[in-house]
């Protein structure tokens, strides 16, 4: 990570869709440079807005993903990456950024470049009125952390917001911590000496009783999605990403993880129908297909059907077996596709069950649900609907 000349004070852009971009856009780099330095680099200026590069050390983008014009489909060893761009395209446009790719002529590696215009980046801070901070008092958090400075960002973050904590270095500290003591929630760092925080979760999940039930957070750099696949395995109950930048945000998510209001879509806005999104932004699902082109359509589309199948299906099967980890998994699966095909009731109502399956609410899950599989089945028809205009 490179960050040349200042950073910026505040973006105005969806966080969540700022991390799916950056997310695939550096798992894309890792897969086709494996083994190689990625460098992400930050620059930028309030004339132009803040620019983000991520460039890899691979073979470089193939021509069908840089000229949509050419039609020759991509080989079988790179087949679906030109539609995992296509849909990080689609996001850039959500938020008015512009992404662009291109092959460097030195080393002949990959170069992604995303964009935020000017007046979505505020370089000063002035006239942004401070956000309050989450109200976290009551609260006894245990954060297992080795590193010093970590420990001590986190602390005072907590500490501004009013949380009782308790901060240990090591994954057996942890353990010793917890049967001693009662906590709301439990921050785990993954990569700790003695115990990992995987080890830890593992061993909280298999305790039994109260603690059992504990919400678990992750702390962590490791965001791919293998990593994450395997820290939910663990038993975590969400992610948060290292560095944590923004105490707001940060006390929400605790307060979301911890049952209390935090502003968010609960289940009684699905079951109620308010406080919900539009359920299709048909612009945002066109200038994906256009954006593909039109053999990339056909092969986004037969996939996206395919795997709105497999959710479905999961998830019928998760929901009534009240299984949380197959309900979570799925749901993480659909607000990814949802939230590119601009099925953004859809995507919201999945972020709603998700939670309700982190806080085991299993007396909302077939609630929840009901109304969520009706929108699903609906976005298949339309997807359906699509292949047969598309051909």
């Amino acid at each position: 990570m490179q960050l040349i000349g200042d950073a910026p004070h505040r973006l105005s852009v969806p966080p969540i869709v700022l991390d799916r971009i950056i997310g695939n856009l550096v798992g894309n780099a890792l897969v086709h440079g494996p083994g190689r330095d990625v460098v992400v680099e930050l620059t930028g200026s309030p004339e132009t807005g803040l620019e983000i590069c991520v460039a890899d050390q691979g073979p470089g983008f193939p021509a069908y993903v840089l000229d949509p014009s050419i039609r020759i489909g991509p080989p079988a060893s790179t087949a679906g990456s030109g539609l995992g761009l296509s849909i990080v395209q689609e996001l850039s446009a959500q938020i008015s950024a512009t992404l662009t790719l291109c092959n460097d002529p030195a080393t002949g590696g990959g170069r992604a470049r995303l964009v935020i215009p000017a007046a979505k980046v505020d370089w000063s801070g002035d006239g942004v009125a401070p956000l309050s901070p989450a109200d976290l008092s009551g609260l006894r958090i245990l954060v297992a952390e080795d590193n010093l400075t970590n420990q001590t960002i986190l602390r005072q973050m907590l500490d501004l917001m009013g949380a009782e904590t308790v901060i240990v270095a090591d994954g057996l500290a942890a353990m010793a911590a917890l049967g001693r003591e009662s906590f709301d929630i439990g921050l785990i760092d993954i990569e700790m000496p003695r115990m990992s925080g995987l080890q830890v979760m593992e061993q909280v999940r298999k305790a039994g009783g109260a603690l059992a039930k504990m919400p678990l957070v992750a702390i962590t750099a490791y965001v791919l999605r293998d990593n994450r696949e395997a820290i939910y395995a663990a038993g975590a109950d969400g992610i948060i990403g290292k560095p944590v930048a923004s105490a707001d945000d940060f006390g929400r998510t605790i307060l979301r993880h911890v049952g209390l209001p935090s502003g968010l879509p609960d289940t009684q806005d699905v079951l109620s129908g308010t406080g919900l999104e539009q359920k299709m932004d048909m612009d945002r699902l066109e200038r994906l297909l256009a954006a593909a082109g039109h053999h990339g359509s056909t092969e986004l589309l037969d996939r996206v059907v395919e795997d709105l199948n497999a959710v479905m299906a999961n998830l019928d099967t998760g929901v009534a077996d009240c299984s949380v980890p197959d309900i979570r998994s799925q749901t993480h699966i659909l607000i990814a596709i949802s939230g590119a095909m601009g099925a953004d009731r859809l995507c919201q109502m999945a972020e709603v069950l998700n939670i309700a399956a982190k806080r085991r609410k299993m007396d909302q899950m077939a609630q929840v649900y009901a109304p969520l599989r009706q929108d699903l089945v609906d976005l298949l028809a339309l997807i359906q609907a699509r292949q047969v205009i598309v051909g």
